[in-house]
């Protein structure tokens, strides 16, 4: 199955000071390839690229921490890269998450179709269950049949180093 017709979905919430697609000012795909949406009033600070440029380069402080962002934005992969096979199913889960997470965001929930998940995961509906019922027993997600909200995101992370 294609990954690019998987139904999965994540909505998490950021606020102050927590940046939106800085890493899509430059290169070559310079389109935010996801939906934002307010859900509550917000401001928006519009800068044109060439003001930007100047700003960094005004401060060394800033211009090393756009180099940081984008380092670490670079090393997250992509969808397609998540498709991992190894691991249990709770760490390709906690894979998923962690890569299509913002830093620093909130209130993470995965919306899914059930056999989309499982596509992504590399295993049956039933293992799927399992791995959900242990992760909810354990206190780190809720779930229902077609979306799960991650309730203890340090946990579900830890996962990825163990």
């Amino acid at each position: 199955m294609p990954y690019a017709s998987l139904r999965v979905s994540m909505l998490q919430t950021l606020a102050t000071p927590h940046v939106l697609a800085a890493e899509y000012l430059f290169g070559r795909e310079t389109v935010y390839p996801f939906t934002a949406v307010a859900d509550d009033t917000c401001g928006i600070l519009q800068l044109r690229k060439s003001d930007y440029i100047k700003m960094i380069n005004s401060d060394k402080v800033f211009l090393f921490n756009i180099l940081n962002y984008l380092s670490t934005c670079s090393q997250r992969s992509t969808l397609s890269a998540l498709a991992v096979r190894d691991g249990s199913v709770s760490e390709r889960l906690a894979l998923i998450v962690d890569q299509l997470m913002v830093p620093g965001a909130t209130d993470v929930v995965l919306r899914y179709r059930q056999k989309d998940l499982c596509a992504l995961l590399g295993t049956q509906r039933t293992t799927l269950i399992s791995t959900l019922d242990k992760l909810s027993a354990q206190d780190i997600i809720e779930y229902e049949s077609n979306e799960l909200r991650i309730i203890d995101i340090p946990r579900l992370s830890e996962m990825l180093s163990d």
